[in-house]
């Protein structure tokens, strides 16, 4: 079949995790099961991998033998996309310290397209920044005996916005998302699975297998990303 539209790929994550004979039948303080342990780490890892792959994976496909696939992820529907089509909605800092301005143009650029964003994904420096924004506008009681300050909301001339902060994202990089315009799933019946390989030894390995993709829908519309900010 052609695929006319835009579409994406599936993508497997998988390692494994290996018990002992002697690890599988000593009890061990904490937990109960050695297996479940291992999966456990196991599944951390690969939760990371996954999420790193939401935001900047790159789809590709190669038919084989063996079939190897990578799923696209918001840095190829949104960003390179962008880039290519020079979308408005797509904004390039110039290594200029991200302020109000760089933000609100983009977000005034989203609504002029028609999209109504909800979320701004930020790393960990210009998550400060914003908090920067917003500290001197902070008030407390004389009674307060708490410092600090941390903004998890953005209100702006063009909606109300989550902050959320993800420490996989680049410091220069900031997304701005529509959530109910991303869709995130496993391929039917491929969801994080655990399956016992066959022994050859005093040991057992378990191979943690999902396939998992991604829908980025209205990318020029309904999502936008600023690049290239200052980070230091």
């Amino acid at each position: 079949t052609v695929v006319v539209k835009p579409f994406n790929y599936t993508q497997i994550l998988k390692d494994w995790a290996m018990v002992t004979g002697t690890m599988a039948v000593i009890d061990r303080y904490g937990y109960a099961s050695e297996r479940a342990y291992q999966e456990e780490k196991v599944l951390k890892q690969l939760a990371i991998d996954l999420e790193f792959n939401l935001v900047y994976g790159v789809r590709s496909y190669d038919g084989g033998p063996p079939r190897r696939s990578s799923m696209g992820g918001l840095f190829e529907y949104i960003y390179l996309a962008g880039i290519t089509n020079t979308w408005p909605t797509v904004v390039d800092a110039a290594s200029a310290a991200l302020d109000e301005t760089i933000l609100n143009n983009c977000l005034q650029q989203i609504w002029e397209e028609g999209g109504m964003p909800n979320t701004i994904m930020l790393n960990g420096f210009n998550k400060r920044r914003v908090t920067g924004w917003a500290t001197p506008r902070i008030r407390t009681a004389q009674s307060e005996r708490k410092a600090g300050g941390a903004i998890d909301v953005y209100e702006s001339d063009f909606g109300t916005f989550e902050i959320l902060l993800n420490r996989y994202l680049r410091p220069a990089d900031v997304v701005i998302l529509t959530r109910d315009e991303i869709g995130i799933g496993p391929l039917t019946g491929r969801q994080f699975t655990s399956s016992q390989l066959p022994s050859t030894g005093d040991y057992t390995w378990y191979e943690i297998l999902g396939e998992y993709t991604m829908e980025v829908h209205k990318p020029s519309v309904a999502h936008g990303w600023i690049y290239d900010t200052a980070t230091a």
